[in-house]
């Protein structure tokens, strides 16, 4: 027998399934590049209207063509431009241009943007309002939008990359004691955990009509703070198979190598670097390093750093996805994520991918990977260690990449569409 609350549930999935089929979706992006996939997998099937941004725009050939010119606010624009090109996308862009040179050089590279001095913000509420478009943007980026266009039947779908930030911040000031970081307050703004950005994001809640969790431990939290679950889509995210699905071959350790682990991530406290550096540190230098990519810093840890680990700042996905490839493991021990791209990256170069709960990952424990608990830098050193053994970690790292083929950005497509009930 089905529940009243069953019959409920059902009811309002298929009142939003029906207010979705009835137009066209705009995709705003202001910061998060995933949202390119986000509308191409609404452009797959027809439904996009269009594709909101400030930073995507032409061929990253036509953008270091102009950068050359003596213009130096016109150079420094196209470089902002440069290397966002997505052919998917060609004839739905629409280009902010808040400043006059943003304008000209879209003129310059193609003519895609519209001048309007006023906020990203406002000019994607009119966009939205004038054609009667659904819109579909990010969390702390929405609040503006849904505010002005919700009044008028608009579909709101929020885009929730991150687990609850109030949970969130509660656990990194928790951290920030353990680690004896007086200033939680730069860590809470570092993370996007401030309190502004949490009440934001707690209003957008109660605007949307639907939200796109990327993992089920978004949802879950998202539940923790009292959203209904039947208004969270969970559709897992995917891998650029040009840039991480390079070869077939695993990276065999040959004998007296040592163990080369990779870390992705620019957040210090909340991605767990410090229980990654102290885990490589107890294994010895002889037997292990950790390789640090993107602008996480050792604050905190410097004394780890010059024999254990090599910061090597923040990459391009070509060279991030060359990198990876040379590593023998991974180690993401975030604290509070959401669906970590860079685990979804190291699974598809072959790595053995040491997680926590809270990162959100795609990650089998003791399949392709290890799901280790927060906070516990002997629990990573132990996993570290059985990956010495080359017979289990190649079993990994075969199961990494199939793991990682299941989740791509097609997939990730289908299951936003299931969720929110078009084809």
């Amino acid at each position: 027998m089905i529940s009243d609350v069953e019959h409920t549930v059902s009811d309002r999935r298929y009142a939003l399934a029906d207010r979705v089929r009835s137009g066209s979706i705009l995709v705003a992006h202001h910061d998060k590049h995933h949202l390119y996939n986000t509308a191409a997998a609404y452009a797959a099937i027809g439904r996009l209207g269009g594709f909101a941004t400030q930073t995507y725009a032409f061929r990253p050939t036509w953008s270091r063509s102009i950068s050359r010119i003596r213009v130096p606010r016109l150079a420094a624009e196209a470089r902002r431009c440069d290397n966002h090109f997505d052919e998917r996308l060609r004839g739905h862009v629409l280009l902010h241009c808040p400043s006059r040179e943003r304008y000209v050089l879209s003129l310059l590279l193609g003519g895609v943007g519209t001048y309007s001095p006023h906020s990203f913000h406002d000019w994607v509420s009119e966009l939205v309002v004038r054609n009667g478009w659904h819109c579909h943007t990010h969390c702390t980026g929405a609040l503006a939008i849904f505010g002005a266009c919700r009044s008028r039947g608009t579909l709101c779908i929020l885009e929730q990359y991150v687990a609850d930030r109030r949970q969130g911040a509660e656990l990194l000031v928790d951290e920030c004691d353990v680690l004896g970081i007086r200033d939680s307050a730069a860590v809470l703004h570092g993370a996007g955990f401030t309190k502004e950005k949490i009440e934001v994001n707690e209003e957008e809640y109660a605007l949307s009509d639907a939200i796109v969790a990327g993992s089920s431990f978004v949802a879950q939290s998202l539940t923790k703070a009292g959203v209904a679950k039947d208004k969270v889509v969970v559709a897992p995210y995917g891998v650029a198979a040009e840039w991480f699905r390079r070869g077939q071959e695993w990276r065999q350790r040959r004998a007296g190598e040592r163990l080369e682990v990779a870390f992705v991530g620019n957040d210090f406290v909340r991605k767990g670097l410090v229980y990654a550096l102290k885990a490589v540190a107890g294994l010895g230098d002889k037997n292990a390093h950790l390789h640090v990519f993107g602008s996480a810093s050792a604050h905190g840890c410097e004394h780890f750093v010059s024999s254990h680990a090599t910061f090597h700042g923040s990459l391009s996905p070509g060279e991030l996805g060359d990198a990876l490839s040379k590593c023998h493991a991974a180690v993401l021990p975030s604290l509070w994520e959401g669906s970590s791209l860079a685990v979804y990256e190291m699974l598809a170069c072959g790595l053995p991918a040491i997680v926590t709960p809270n990162t959100g990952a795609v990650v089998s424990d003791g399949v392709d990977g290890f799901v280790v608990p927060i906070r516990s830098h002997e629990a990573i050193a132990e996993c570290l260690q059985r990956l010495f053994d080359e017979a289990t970690r190649r079993c990994m790292s075969l199961r990494a990449k199939e793991t990682a083929a299941r989740y791509t950005w097609e997939a990730y497509g289908r299951a936003l569409r299931n969720g929110l009930g078009i084809r």
